[in-house]
């Protein structure tokens, strides 16, 4: 049977020394031998700083392929990490040190370090971005123009699910706490604020033409703003294009794979199960709704979302604006003003991504479904831990606390290798 989409992922990572303090050795890591496959293709790759890397999945029919190659990279990348004398964790910097971005280095990274050198110009908070560590999953386009706008409205409807799901990033780099989540809002508000269809969120397409002039504002709006610091506009020309400029939620790759692949942005890295649930969500949701021709609208009212077997209706703009606050600052747990919201859409959604998965893929929604129930994310987990066994108080950790968060990350990053 010909699958009806295909998936796949990058997934960053941080490196760490024994002592559980930032590592500078990504280079060592990344001129590893392994860190090729059979066919000469790198599967692990550099990221913005001297602490991180990536590792990028084959594309995948379904869940089961996609969780043995991710396995297998980080079990490889495992044995990598113990030559070199360091630990990868899915996690954002806590504090426990700080990475080195680096601004010099091998010529054939030149291109990204075009990248690294231009946002500064542009955003003066672009230094934080490195600090900050996601996944982006890549769902495969559809065939029709009217289900590929069907995919972009669902997809941009569901995305705030990601971050929620996955969040690993409750401590700043700088060790300050209080949101579940510091990624999104430091991404969409902290550093690209001033330029806000970078990266926040937008109205729903209502044609694929809606997201090609959407997409060229975008980048017409970044050259101008780097034209006016300096920065030459051939070379701005050639290296920010429409499939690769930007932080949206949900980016339009026509290059990649025979149609083309959706790249959902908003997840944050994370142990590999909660990886696994949000691919088996996006990939399940997706299915079901091509596989069954069913209706994707928008709510007409705020805080309105509903599943059916007929029809899905994803939350209207500011309703994606009140999630995006609420998974921020509480995850799923109950917030102030918006309560069980993020709960509620997860509980509405999981029974559609089930049904639109094969059964041998069905268990990988496993960590979704728990975390519906307790509503206790990685990050909830985490900031549980620190005050419950660290005697954290107030908003900012303490170097023991950061180096105790880095440990309790390994463990469940391991757990899921076991």
């Amino acid at each position: 049977m010909v699958p009806l989409s295909t998936v796949g992922t990058e997934l960053e990572l941080n490196l760490y020394n024994p002592d559980f303090r930032i590592s500078d050795q990504a280079a060592f890591v990344l001129t590893h031998p392994l860190t090729r496959d059979n066919a000469g293709r790198r599967w692990l790759i550099h990221e913005a700083t001297n602490s991180n890397v990536e590792i990028n999945s084959n594309p995948a029919e379904t869940i089961a392929e996609l969780s043995a190659d991710l396995r297998d990279k980080l079990i490889n990348l495992e044995q990598i990490c113990q030559e070199v004398g360091v630990l990868p964790i899915t996690a954002s910097e806590y504090g426990a040190g700080i990475s080195e971005v680096f601004m010099e280095y091998e010529a054939m990274l030149e291109n990204d370090f075009f990248r690294c050198r231009t946002y500064p110009k542009i955003f003066p908070a672009a230094g934080e971005l490195p600090r900050v560590l996601g996944t982006h999953i890549h769902i495969s386009q559809a065939l029709t123009e009217e289900e590929k706008l069907k995919q972009a409205v669902l997809l941009e409807g569901v995305e705030s699910l990601l971050p929620a799901l996955t969040s690993t990033s409750p401590i700043r780099y700088d060790r300050v706490n209080g949101l579940n989540n510091h990624r999104i809002p430091l991404q969409r508000h902290t550093v690209f604020g001033p330029m806000p269809i970078f990266s926040q969120l937008q109205p729903y397409p209502t044609s694929l033409d809606d997201i090609s002039r959407d997409n060229k504002k975008r980048v017409a709006s970044f050259i101008e703003a780097a034209v006016k610091q300096g920065v030459d506009p051939i070379r701005l020309s050639e290296e920010f294009q429409e499939h690769n400029t930007g932080y949206q939620p949900v980016r339009k790759k026509d290059h990649i794979g025979p149609s083309g692949t959706w790249e959902i942005r908003s997840a944050d890295t994370s142990p590999l199960s909660y990886l696994e649930s949000s691919a088996a969500l996006i990939k399940g949701l997706n299915d079901y709704m091509l596989s069954n021709s069913v209706a994707v609208e928008v709510a007409t009212d705020d805080g309105k979302f509903s599943f059916s077997p007929g029809r899905f209706v994803v939350p209207n703009f500011a309703t994606r604006q009140m999630m995006e606050k609420a998974y921020s600052e509480r995850g799923f747990e109950i917030h102030p003003e918006h309560g069980d919201i993020m709960a509620r859409f997860l509980r509405a959604a999981l029974p559609y991504a089930e049904a639109g998965l094969p059964e041998m893929d069905r268990d990988y929604l496993r960590r979704a479904k728990q975390i519906a129930s307790t509503q206790q994310n990685p990050a909830s987990q985490l900031m549980h831990h620190l005050h419950t066994e660290m005697g954290l108080l107030g908003s900012k950790c303490s170097m023991e606390q950061a180096i105790a968060a880095n440990k309790f990350m390994r463990e469940m990053y391991l757990e899921d290798l076991a």
